[in-house]
């Protein structure tokens, strides 16, 4: 005990030697007077600035003061001489002028945090060489990093982190920086500097390395021994390799923060990786392609923060986590086990994530003493939670993230004592109950509420004034009834499809007025009736808005068109009528349109030529519109699903369909399963269901069905090499299958029945290997059915109502000139058309000689016989003679017979 005191007393003498030490220094440094061209310099730097009034140290420099005394300035103590200049973090915007190269003696400079209005970064900084501390952190500068950096010998830190465009080539100038302790470069562009790290393993005392953002290229194999290393960050780069092999070895031994977050990491993770991480507290591998198990954790005993997600680590998690541990992210992963014996000894959690494995475990309360905890997330697992009524849980939590979870069929009472949420998601709970009146009153701080996919029941309260802090509200696929909620000003998703919510939509119209931050409006499948209120111009920052399948009728109100922001617009299956109105052609950021299964009337001709020339997925079935397809529609070339099927539309179908470059191939193919198209996925998923396949992939589809349509397929839509569906069925189509169509690999099902098609079935029809459904049902195709791949699958009722049809799998065989041979492609090939050109060429000159000697036979003939008439009297008055005598006869012929054959017979009687 006395050994104690004495250690306590001798604590007490140091530091307060120590603090009169730095009030003698402070007494001394205010006696100095500072030198005057230094003053000046400082005066006119500040000049530079457009607000300097806003820095609180600016204001303290009064230019009858000493400037050894003002704030952010210090000057040495023997010579007077500005050796410090700290203006971090004021917010300052000005230029960055020569000025200060009158603080010739700087040691410490550092401006971080102000704005320098994008100017080149200045290179004069090389000129302070008793510079040891330089931070530029987010200053706002731009261009290439000198070079001459590198003869700053004494700096032991150098923040450049966060730049607006810095960029570097090489590196190799910072191997002449032996003296560097802290290097933050993040943001800067570091995609050339191909030997970055072997010009940084020069720097063998450093401590801090942050490279963040940098672009960095390709990890290439180097010896690297950074024995003093603490904190790593070569967060979101491109490094393209396993865990790097330098992190295993004694490297590591002093590392307190490891950040290697989205670098494209990939490969096994060695099981010893962490072995030597006896100091490290921090450590994030999350959004990287690791796979394989997870390794030990036994010797981080220091680790208080551990995410790995966004990875594909699989099987159990190790026997023993780190009892530290305050935040831990397993989330997207494959790990699966149980779970709760191996968090109940965290008792320090904050964050707990688990979301997206397949952990498979039943837990209760007793595994959930965590009295710090925030973050709870069991989200698509197969986890139940088995909590009694009367449980009251030691924590508040600001996420509770239980998708997937097993609640039970009542309503979890738990959360009534959770009064501090700002997330909630309890869908997909096998939850059947009423959602109790002090649930929608619990949490003012609530901004995501998701209760989807339960049975929940009863009618939604009025929740404008309850939630006002609420941006999204899921309720779809539940048992909610009655009128629309209002909701709150704040609102930006609101989803509450698959209900049987009734009544107008005008309380829609009424939040909207009061709300112009709603982007996402789903109302679909519900029993909502009435019309569409003319209200939509205060929505004018919706991007998706779906009424499907519902009771609304009427016109499409006017006022669609102010939604000038919409990508996505789903009506479909209502009784809407008339004509689109014109202002549509305002929505010029619309991908996604479906107005199928409605009323609608009118030519669509107009419409497809105003309409977003972004359209990717156009929905028009099972309306009453007519007229021509447009040429117009082929300036959609993102167009990825076409449906005008049950419609009144005639002539052809437009050979300019080869325009469509995404169906193509010729534009990338947009991925539909996450981001933004996954609604639009959604969607067609539906609607393909609807028409009976039943797939799981995104389709691309034109369906041109029942409509009037009349003419030849064109051979361009055999370009269309992207295409699954193809429907052209119930049609005035003529003329022969296209012979490309074996170019058009994707595709999955073909309908050409109920046409007028003939010629043969082309051979080549056989190499569509993916074709799981055809149609060729009702036309006038003659030949043999080609067999062979998927063709010698389908069934007779593909080629039903074709007499001149023979072989497999029809019951008519072919019998002489239907030979194998003779079943090949009936479209004219290039030499063919060709040669029939010349042919008809060959004919026009027949026919004309014909025509031209036949003229000049009949006009010889003609005054041959006059001139001879006028020449010979003989000839003349014979020919005279014969007119006379030829003329009397008819005369008494029509004179004697035609009475005779008009008077009335007879009766008998």
């Amino acid at each position: 005990m006395e050994g104690v005191n004495l250690l306590l007393v001798l604590l007490l003498v140091a530091s307060s030697t120590i603090l009169d030490g730095l009030i003698l220094c402070r007494a001394m440094n205010s006696d100095i007077l500072c030198d005057e061209n230094e003053k000046n310099a400082l005066i006119k730097f500040r000049h530079g600035f457009r607000n300097p009034s806003q820095s609180m140290i600016m204001l303290s420099w009064m230019l009858e003061q000493n400037c050894c005394n003002w704030k952010g300035v210090e000057c040495d103590n023997t010579t007077g001489h500005v050796i410090t200049l700290d203006l971090h973090q004021q917010f300052l915007q000005g230029e960055f002028g020569t000025y200060l190269l009158g603080l010739s003696h700087l040691r410490h400079l550092d401006l971080s945090q102000n704005d320098f209005l994008e100017a080149l970064f200045p290179d004069f900084i090389c000129k302070f060489k008793y510079l040891e501390y330089l931070n530029l952190y987010k200053t706002n500068f731009r261009g290439s990093i000198p070079e001459c950096l590198g003869n700053l010998s004494r700096l032991q830190l150098l923040d450049l982190g966060h730049g607006l465009s810095l960029r570097v080539d090489s590196l190799q100038w910072i191997q002449h920086l032996s003296n560097m302790r802290i290097l933050d470069l993040s943001g800067v562009d570091l995609s050339n500097a191909k030997t970055w790290l072997h010009d940084i393993n020069f720097l063998r005392s450093l401590m801090e390395l942050r490279l963040s953002s940098c672009q960095l290229p390709k990890l290439l194999p180097v010896f690297v021994n950074f024995t003093s290393l603490q904190v790593l960050d070569l967060s979101l780069n491109y490094l393209d390799v396993p865990f790097p092999s330098w992190l295993v070895n004694t490297s590591s031994q002093s590392l307190v923060y490891l950040n290697l977050k989205r670098s494209l990491l990939h490969g096994l993770l060695p099981n010893t990786a962490f072995g030597n991480m006896y100091s490290l507290r921090v450590l994030d591998l999350s959004d990287n392609s690791i796979r394989g198990k997870l390794p030990s954790f036994e010797n981080m005993t220091s680790v208080t923060f551990l995410d790995i997600s966004e990875n594909s680590f699989e099987g159990k998690l190790p026997p023993t986590l780190p009892s530290k541990l305050k935040h831990l992210d397993l989330s997207f992963n494959h790990l699966e086990g149980t779970l709760a014996r191996s968090i109940a000894q965290l008792r320090e959690l904050v964050v707990l994530n688990v979301d997206w494995n397949s952990f498979n475990d039943s837990i209760t309360e007793r595994f959930l003493n965590f009295s710090d905890l925030r973050v709870l997330d069991f989200s698509s697992n197969s986890i139940i939670l088995n909590i009694s009524a009367t449980w009251m849980p030691p924590f508040q939590l600001d996420i509770i993230g239980l998708k997937s979870c097993q609640l039970g069929t009542q309503f979890p009472q738990w959360l009534h004592t959770q009064k501090d949420f700002s997330f909630i998601d309890i869908s997909d709970g096998d939850i059947s109950d009423k959602v109790p009146d002090w649930f929608w009153n619990i949490s003012p701080k609530v901004q995501h509420m998701n209760l989807s996919r339960n049975n929940f029941r009863g009618e939604v309260p009025q929740v404008t004034s309850r939630l006002a802090s609420l941006e999204k509200l899921d309720l779809s696929q539940n048992n909610f009834h009655g009128p629309l909620p209002h909701f709150s000003s704040k609102m930006k998703m609101l989803i509450l499809s698959r209900n049987s919510f009734n009544g107008a939509i005008s309380p829609v119209c009424e939040s909207l007025v009061m709300n112009n931050s709603l982007m996402f409006l789903d109302l679909s499948v519900n029993f909502l009736s009435g019309t569409l209120s003319d209200c939509w111009r205060y929505g004018n920052n919706l991007a998706v808005l779906k009424l499907g399948n519902n009771n609304l009728s009427g016109e499409i109100p006017h006022s669609f068109g102010y939604l000038e922001t919409l990508r996505d617009l789903q009506l479909r299956n209502n009784r809407l009528s008339k004509n689109l109105p014109s202002s549509l052609k305002n929505l010029q950021e619309l991908k996604s349109l479906d107005l199928s299964g409605n009323c609608l009337s009118g030519n669509i001709s107009s419409f497809i030529r105003e309409t977003s020339q972004k359209l990717m997925l156009l929905l028009l079935r099972n309306n009453k519109f007519d007229g021509n397809i447009p040429l117009q529609i082929c300036q959609l070339k993102n167009l990825i699903i076409l449906d005008l099927s049950s419609n009144a539309l005639s002539g052809t179908i437009p050979k300019c369909v080869k325009n469509f470059l995404t169906l193509a191939g010729v534009e990338e193919f947009p991925s539909l399963v996450y981001g933004p198209y996954e609604e639009y996925r959604k969607d067609v998923m539906l609607m393909l269901k609807e028409r009976g396949y039943n797939h799981n992939v995104f389709f691309a589809v034109i369906d041109l069905s029942d409509n009037h349509l009349s003419g030849e397929i064109p051979e361009e839509i055999t370009t269309l090499v992207q295409l699954q569906i193809l429907n052209l069925s119930g049609n005035n189509l003529t003329g022969a299958i296209p012979c490309d169509i074996s170019k058009m690999q994707y595709l999955e099902a073909l309908d050409l029945s109920w046409n007028y098609l003939s010629s043969f079935l082309p051979s080549s029809i056989v190499e569509l290997s993916g074709i799981e459904v055809v149609n060729f049902s009702f036309n006038s195709l003659t030949g043999k059915i080609p067999i062979g791949g998927q063709f010698s699958t389908f069934e007779n009722n593909s080629y039903f109502g074709n007499p001149e049809l023979c072989g497999m799998p029809l019951s008519k065989s072919c019998l002489g000139h239907f030979s194998e041979d003779i079943t090949h492609c009936n479209t004219p090939k290039k030499k063919d058309v060709q040669a029939i050109h010349q042919h008809e060429e060959d004919n026009w000159l027949d026919e004309s000689s014909f025509y031209i000697s036949m003229a000049i036979g009949f006009i010889t003939s003609f005054w041959l016989f006059w001139a001879t008439l006028l020449v010979k009297t003989s000839w003349r008055r014979a020919y005279m003679r014969y007119l006379n005598k030829m003329g009397n006869n008819i005369y008494v012929f029509v004179a004697i017979r035609l009475p005779n054959k008009h008077k009335p017979s007879k009766m008998k009687g």
